[in-house]
């Protein structure tokens, strides 16, 4: 009992005690409340991990990684026929699932599918029917469909791991859609995503055994018009709330926030009537993301990057019926610039939940900054606190040509002008680690000379999924 509140390091250097799962277990639990990220996912549930299962994943987190120094990379073509005549929207309608197994994509017609990359192991990849357009086929073909979308798995309301799994096992997808037309409405839904088990899940939404098969969307939980748009930016859910960027029709050129209830706007065929909160006009948004507490963060571009936390519950506009714009509307309660910041919206981490904060990353081209939030808020800046987490990788510069991929404490990014990976890991200044010196390595790769699209980072598995422009092929590392 006495091992079992020593840190997981402590217990490693004992060998002949270190396999002992109560140890193991009983270590888990109390870093899953301080260290861990939450939700943290494992290969399977907590109740089917071994000892040695609980070490490799505590050890994957905590420790310093093994292998930075020795990238592995595999490749994966998809199908012909897919590539060719149903690519996706772009980069905001691509999400990878935690874990990196699967990654929902919105396609041009209005559907939603999924990549099973574990495909790869008997031939080319092909994408699965998730969610079938809510467009008619004159709509649909079109090739004007805008798509933006959004996975929750961190909210209560999500339920994505039944109590004392661990488990991944369901997450809600949020969506909107525009066909581009100025007079027709835009279309808001919201789903529950299952994985498919051989064994199925029971009403508590435990794993019932067998291996995971693939998703399936089980219940459309919220649909709602909302109004013409000339065009949809980023969409974030969490909880009952769903956030979207876009440019209203005839309205200003700056863009505009808004944010909606989905459980009250439910079954409102008309945007008339729906309530809103909003912001704007204001400059671009590249990524915003719910905080608990009535908060959300908008990271925006102008001239310079700038990170915003705003009271949104108290402090923004919210109607019924017309949306105004103000100035001088719901004013930050913090903001930070973050000069030459790379601008892209998947660059930006996504928040990480650890212990009572929130942590964000930032990369600019030549540092890295970590942001920290409490989750309880106070009200005052002060409580916000930026860090350095790491400087002057040697001689790489990051620069906006290159595709970047962030997590809490560990980052990649592919530069076609050296044919090079780069794997970067830096440290929190609380983290508990024997040394919190960033590192980061190089490994020559001859084939990423003609690389576009994006990358996408998933810190649950440590694995970096490369997306070709239209999809093509998948690159693993």
């Amino acid at each position: 009992m006495i091992v079992a509140e020593t840190d997981w390091d402590d217990v490693i250097r004992l060998r002949e005690i270190s396999h002992s799962r109560t140890v193991w277990y009983s270590i888990f639990l109390r870093y899953t409340e301080t260290i861990l990220p939450k939700p943290f996912f494992l290969p399977k549930p907590l109740k089917e991990c071994s000892a040695q299962d609980i070490e490799d994943e505590l050890t994957r987190w905590v420790g310093r990684s093994k292998t930075v120094g020795s990238i592995q990379h595999e490749e994966s073509l998809v199908s012909p026929n897919v590539a060719a005549s149903q690519a996706v929207v772009n980069g905001d309608a691509v999400a990878l699932v935690p874990g990196a197994r699967w990654m929902v994509a919105g396609f041009f017609d209005g559907s939603i599918r999924y990549f099973d990359f574990e495909d790869a192991q008997s031939g080319d990849i092909s994408p699965h029917p998730l969610i079938s357009t809510p467009f008619s086929e004159r709509e649909a073909s079109s090739n004007e469909m805008e798509m933006r979308l959004s996975i929750d798995f961190t909210s209560e309301i999500a339920f994505s791991t039944a109590p004392g799994e661990h488990y991944l096992t369901q997450f809600n997808l949020g969506v909107v859609y525009s066909n581009g037309s100025l007079v027709d409405d835009s279309l808001v839904r919201v789903w529950r995503v299952r994985v498919k088990f051989e064994g199925g899940i029971d009403g508590l939404g435990r794993h019932g055994g067998g291996r995971a098969l693939g998703l399936e969307a089980v219940e459309c939980l919220s649909a709602f018009a909302e109004r013409p748009v000339w065009n949809i930016y980023h969409c974030h859910l969490w909880g009952s709330m769903i956030a979207y960027s876009t440019k209203l029709h005839g309205g200003d050129s700056d863009d505009y926030i808004m944010l909606v209830n989905w459980l009250q706007a439910n079954g409102r065929a008309k945007y008339e009537g729906i309530e809103r909160w909003y912001h704007g006009p204001g400059p671009r948004t590249i990524a915003m993301h719910f905080l608990p507490e009535g908060q959300i963060m908008v990271v925006t571009q102008r001239s310079q990057c700038q990170v915003n936390i705003f009271n949104w519950q108290s402090d923004w506009p919210h109607s019924t019926s017309k949306i105004e714009a103000r100035a001088n509307q719901g004013k930050p309660i913090w903001l930070r610039e973050f000069r030459g910041a790379l601008i892209r919206s998947i660059v930006c981490s996504a928040p990480t939940f650890i212990g009572d904060s929130i942590r964000l990353v930032i990369p600019t081209p030549a540092e890295i900054f970590g942001v920290t939030v409490p989750i309880r808020r106070s009200g005052h800046p002060k409580d916000i606190h930026v860090e350095s987490l790491a400087k002057g990788f040697g001689r790489i510069i990051f620069n906006s040509n290159h595709l970047y991929g962030f997590g809490c404490r560990r980052g990649a990014f592919i530069d076609s002008s050296t044919l090079c990976y780069h794997a970067m890991e830096y440290f929190w200044s609380d983290d508990k680690i024997i040394s919190r010196q960033p590192r980061c390595a190089t490994i020559p790769y001859p084939g990423i000379d003609d690389i576009e699209g994006q990358l996408l980072f998933d810190h649950c598995s440590n694995r970096i999924v490369v997306a070709e422009l239209e999809f093509e092929r998948f690159i693993f590392i």
